[in-house]
């Protein structure tokens, strides 16, 4: 659980970031398409203004009409020049962001992959530790059993013998008298019983 939950916290970190990468990556193409517009409007004009200082320098046009024609050419110019400058550095920042991107992607990819092969690998040690128990636990119950058994059979031992002369046997019994005396009891219970049933 715990596990899951820190790669879940990861992948979802990585994939915040990576998010914010893309939005950063069509701000920049939003804009980018304005500069791009704006770049084509100022290249147009430059050259309706081109045909125009053509035109006039043909047809005998004054020359303050030439430069102003001229000066404006120029600003036009120095605007395009901005723009594509501005859409160039716009354009090797998309790159950067999508690179930027990828990276956080196959980042994302490395760490999914990753904690298959340790879930795997959990739930592997899990089933081997299962077997484990299920061997101890079935050990625990054959120990059990015999250690129940080995009590029945002490148990009949000691209340078969209990008038027994042998020193060994009657200093046992002595410590379980009470518990002897109830077996005593349960015994002539049960034989009542037979008795009575038939």
């Amino acid at each position: 659980q715990g596990l899951e939950a820190e790669i879940s916290g990861e992948i979802a970190a990585l994939t915040g970031e990576k998010t914010g990468k893309m939005q950063e990556s069509i701000a920049l193409m939003h804009e980018a398409e304005k500069c791009r517009s704006r770049a084509e409007s100022t290249r147009k004009k430059f050259d309706g203004l081109k045909t125009k200082h053509k035109v006039l320098s043909d047809q005998g046009g004054t020359r303050d009409e030439l430069e102003s024609i001229a000066l404006a050419m120029n600003e036009l110019k120095a605007v395009y020049n901005d723009d594509r400058q501005r859409l160039a550095d716009m354009n090797a920042r998309i790159h950067e962001a999508e690179g930027a991107a990828a990276d956080v992607e196959k980042r994302i990819m490395e760490r999914k992959h990753e904690s298959r092969e340790k879930l795997a690998a959990m739930m592997s040690e899990l089933g081997r530790s299962s077997n484990v128990v299920a061997q101890h636990s079935a050990r625990i119950g054959a120990l059990e059993r015999t250690r129940r058994d080995l009590f029945f059979a002490i148990g009949s031992f000691l209340s078969n013998n209990g008038q027994s002369t042998d020193p060994s046997i009657r200093s046992v019994v002595r410590k379980h008298r009470s518990m002897l005396a109830k077996i005593g009891v349960l015994q002539q219970s049960i034989n009542y019983n037979r008795i009575l049933s038939g």
